[in-house]
């Protein structure tokens, strides 16, 4: 799927053992690449500033991605949440005494 010069990006964990198969002659000719990307590859002391500005500014929409929030309390519920497929991301809010 990946066109001549292209590259294809495996997101996120797989399981543990779990082999791939791709066409090596294909990558080869074709001058691809395949690489692995973790936590999105960030540069956390450059990147994360920049994400803060761009949702600051209203460019980059976090809320939208929030299915809810929760106490720490009820953390096993979103998990049981999240396992059935009802929704895949909850925050974890704190009360911070004073």
């Amino acid at each position: 799927m990946t066109a001549e010069g292209g590259a294809a990006y495996l997101i996120g964990v797989l399981p543990p053992g779990l082999a791939l198969e791709v066409p090596g002659t294909e990558f080869v000719l074709g001058n691809k690449t395949l690489s692995g990307v973790r936590m999105g590859s960030s540069n956390m002391a450059s990147d994360f500033p920049y994400f803060v500005e761009l949702y600051k500014q209203g460019r980059l929409l976090i809320d939208e991605l929030v299915a809810e929030r929760i106490t720490l309390a009820q953390v096993n519920e979103g998990y049981d949440k999240m396992r059935a497929g009802d929704q895949a991301r909850s925050v974890i809010t704190f009360d911070l005494p004073g």
